[in-house]
């Protein structure tokens, strides 16, 4: 799975939206929420602009692999280090782990 993802579009403001499910919703933060739209607060109905970050985050679960991952996105082993800068191959049960798109 290559991965690829929209760094800016618009979004229109639903009824329990609020800047943590937002953010948790377009793996965002909410600065960049707020430096893009000008009507703080976010009211129901209202498009706002969303910049995503440039990567997916994902928590190593029990019996994943560096090499699990790497096969997951599609991805190779060295980028995964190099992109997240582990020093080896070694993983922790609940580590973040940065999945960059694709150059």
């Amino acid at each position: 799975m290559k991965v690829k993802l929209a760094s800016e579009f618009f979004y229109r403001i639903q009824q329990n939206d609020d800047f943590k499910s937002l953010c948790k919703k377009f793996n965002t933060i909410e600065t960049n929420i707020i430096r893009n739209n000008y009507q703080i607060p976010l009211y129901c109905g209202e498009m706002i602009k969303i910049k995503t970050n440039d990567y997916l985050t994902h928590f190593v679960k029990p019996t994943e692999t560096i090499e699990s991952i790497s096969n997951k996105y599609d991805l190779s082993i060295e980028k995964l280090i190099r992109d997240n800068g582990l020093k080896n191959t070694k993983l922790f049960i609940g580590q973040r782990i940065k999945i960059y798109k694709e150059d």
